[in-house]
């Protein structure tokens, strides 16, 4: 049973996608008529126990969003302008299935930059697409997502790593039999001359580099300043050391060195040119959006949560940065406590049928709680799904939960991430759900 996987890195929805030829046509009508919830967490434990490393990659992302302050600062930027999109949208007047704008500046983390090494710790970096200078090392086309997934592919090889060190030959062997995103990694390793100590330092890195309002110019920054360190006699030291090495100290040191163009935190929007500057994690946690007491519902409480752990056992923050010396104490912790907040496993079936099973939140520890049924998550994910499909942000045209091809809406995919699907189109509640949030805004101050 195959299994595809996505999550959205802006409510940080777990969509993971199943062909359930192996499942029986009796486990399908057991599926569709039980009244309580048990047939369906059969087949979702089947599918996480078949599949853990998968489940692993989109969880680490949720991680990823609670401790890297630009991701979680992105993530509350895309969630605050869409839900006011939605309002902008509704002022248009016309039907919803007719919005359409565009909103470049949340397609920013799939923004690639031209990173050339010139040798010599010395770097470029350009977003002209124009032939490079001569004398280039190694270069390679990056954005901030090339990141994230670089560092999740080791840190997915690490959880199934019998050894505990940088087995360089291990990793590329896993890479071979595994999906895994190496573009960062190997222009790392280029640019060091060395696979084993691109694999020792390259999530710590990229950490570090998430510190920044531009992760990619933050990556090549501390690259920068990192090949020098070692031809020192420190530098030396410090990597002829067995690991765990203080990888995190050391890039935090290379931050204080950088000439920011703007005091920390001095980031009001996403665009090319926003000013360069130092991302602080705890001011953003801390941080609320109009006397609320959040930035973002499904990250804040989270995110300061985590910090709280973290003060307890500081294992807790080599979760992300040096995963096989933090603690299996320390693992436990985030797996049992900090995963997104809707899982929505998509079974597409034989008999041409798709079906949902909604898990997350307090489901994960109670499998009777319905983590639709205050409706809060509902009218966001109503309202996220025809905001990002009428401005194509953070939207996956392939993307489609719903299996009535024969419905009037179905071509549009407004609904593509409305998690109910109705056994005929003609009871679809989407179209009146969305026109119960234009009532709800349409009276409100």
């Amino acid at each position: 049973m195959s299994l595809r996987s996505h999550v959205d890195m802006c409510l940080f929805v777990r969509i993971m996608r199943a062909d359930v030829e192996h499942v029986s046509s009796q486990g399908i009508e057991d599926l569709d008529r039980a009244k309580d919830v048990e047939p369906a967490l059969r087949l979702w434990r089947a599918q996480y126990e078949a599949h853990t490393t998968t489940w692993f990659h989109e969880l680490y992302h949720y991680w990823q969003g609670l401790r890297l302050p630009f991701l979680f600062w992105f993530a509350c930027y895309s969630f605050r302008w869409i839900m006011t999109g939605f309002r902008d949208f509704m002022r248009s007047n016309l039907p919803f299935d007719q919005w359409n704008g565009i909103a470049p500046q949340l397609e920013y983390l799939s923004l690639k930059q031209h990173c050339l090494y010139m040798g010599v710790g010395e770097f470029i970096l350009r977003v002209e697409d124009v032939p490079p200078p001569s004398g280039w090392k190694c270069q390679a086309m990056l954005s901030p997502l090339d990141l994230i997934e670089g560092a999740t592919s080791i840190a997915e090889w690490q959880v199934q790593s019998p050894t505990h060190g940088p087995n360089t030959k291990e990793f590329f062997r896993w890479c071979k039999r595994h999906p895994a995103y190496v573009d960062a990694f190997q222009f790392v390793t280029q640019a060091l001359g060395s696979d084993e100590l691109a694999l020792r330092c390259f999530n710590p890195l990229v950490e570090a580099a998430f510190h920044t309002s531009q992760p990619v110019r933050g990556f090549v920054e501390l690259l920068s300043r990192f090949i020098p360190f070692l031809e020192s006699p420190i530098g030396k030291a410090f990597i002829a050391q067995n690991e765990p090495c203080r990888w995190s100290f050391l890039f935090q040191d290379f931050l204080s060195e950088i000439e920011f163009e703007a005091k920390p935190n001095s980031i009001r929007g996403v665009y090319l040119e926003m000013p360069f500057c130092l991302m602080e994690r705890d001011t953003w946690i801390e941080a609320s959006w109009d006397g609320a007491d959040f930035l973002h519902p499904y990250l804040t409480p989270n995110a300061r949560t985590w910090s709280k752990l973290e003060k307890q056992d500081p294992l807790l923050s080599l979760v992300l940065s040096q995963l096989p010396w933090s603690s299996q104490t320390a693992f436990d912790t985030c797996v049992n406590n900090f995963y997104p907040p809707l899982t929505l496993l998509h079974l597409a079936a034989t008999d041409g049928k798709n079906r949902l099973i909604v898990t997350g939140g307090e489901r994960q520890k109670d499998p009777a709680l319905d983590p639709l049924a205050s409706g809060n998550l509902l009218w966001l994910l109503t309202a996220f799904s025809v905001v990002r499909r009428a401005t194509g942000s953070h939207f996956d045209p392939g993307l489609r939960l719903c299996h009535h091809s024969n419905c009037p809406r179905y071509e549009g995919n407004y609904c593509n991430l409305y998690p109910v699907i109705p056994a005929r189109w003609q009871d679809c509640g989407f179209p009146d759900r969305v026109q119960e949030i234009i009532d709800v805004l349409s009276h409100s101050k």
